[in-house]
């Protein structure tokens, strides 16, 4: 199920025009990078998305922070129900939803209602609700008690509560016009707090010179904004698997990339740049860094 939920998502995304990059052979905290114009998505595929690690959502959250993208978690089923369809879920504050819902939502069209704590609820419009109950002549209590709900209840909708999705819908039947907004999931996605962790001395020591953003689960090891460049980095002989992520990487966010290496016979692999230690010594701004990556490019 999880493959099949893989592949329609892809060709979800292509068919709509996204460059697509999957992940789901690497052991990364995600499946699917997807980018058009400035739209980024950050995409996960869980058959069960109660099996979201907390730390896989975390990693998650932040490369979206950092990338300004939206995280998304697309599934089948919670340990008790399957999805349902034009209802968004959440995991670990990662809106989740179905393939069909995902679909919709891609075509512009947002989940009708959010299922939090056992309780289906959505966004109405509250003026235009106030508006429509006094244009039939309702009382706050008149129109209450064919809710079967309190006239408080009500009051509170007109206000800025929002209603349970079955009152929204029988709201709607009896003023005969549209109240429901539905789910906003770019507003929903709360950007967390970045903290750094240089835990790699080829990474510290470029970190002298531009900034650097770290993970440690993402298909790349830093990212630096100032210069758009994604960083890899190994103390390894073999590295042919982190330079495919970085690749691929690099291809879908349009980005430059670096190989920062002990000792390396090639001076690029692909088409990523090869820095070793020794050449660091060199490094001493971020503008001898892009003249570096430069000149590697044209010349390696």
């Amino acid at each position: 199920m999880k493959t099949l939920l893989l592949e329609k998502s892809i060709s979800l995304l292509k068919e709509k025009g996204f460059n697509v990059e999957v992940f789901a052979g690497f052991n990364t905290c995600l499946d699917i990078v997807a980018k058009k114009n400035n739209i980024i998505y950050f995409i996960k595929i869980l058959y069960n998305i109660d099996a979201l690690r907390l730390e896989t959502a975390n990693e998650l959250m932040k490369l979206s922070s950092v990338f300004n993208a939206l995280p998304i978690i697309i599934g089948y089923k919670t340990k008790n129900q399957i999805l349902r369809d034009g209802i968004a879920y959440e995991r670990f504050n990662i809106v989740a939803l179905s393939l069909k819902t995902f679909e919709e939502f891609i075509h512009g069209r947002n989940p009708v209602a959010k299922y939090f704590k056992g309780k289906i609820s959505t966004v109405i419009d509250h003026e235009k609700l106030n508006r429509a109950r006094k244009r039939f002549n309702y009382s706050l209590a008149e129109l209450a008690e064919k809710l079967n709900i309190s006239r408080n209840a009500l009051h509170k909708y007109e206000k800025g509560k929002n209603p349970s999705l079955q009152i929204a819908l029988q709201l709607e039947k009896l003023l005969k016009c549209k109240l429901i907004k539905g789910i906003n999931i770019a507003a929903e996605f709360k950007e967390l707090n970045i903290d750094n962790e240089l835990d790699d001395f080829l990474l510290e020591k470029l970190s002298q010179y531009i900034d650097l953003k770290t993970f440690s689960h993402a298909p790349f090891k830093a990212f630096s904004g100032g210069t758009s460049l994604l960083i890899e980095s190994s103390v390894c002989k073999h590295f042919e698997r982190k330079i495919l992520k970085l690749e691929k990487s690099k291809r879908v966010l349009e980005t430059n990339s670096l190989m920062l290496v002990r000792k390396c016979p090639y001076k690029k692999i692909l088409s990523t740049p090869i820095l070793q230690e020794n050449e660091l010594d060199c490094i001493n701004s971020s503008e001898d860094l892009l003249k570096f990556i430069r000149e590697r490019e044209e010349n390696a």
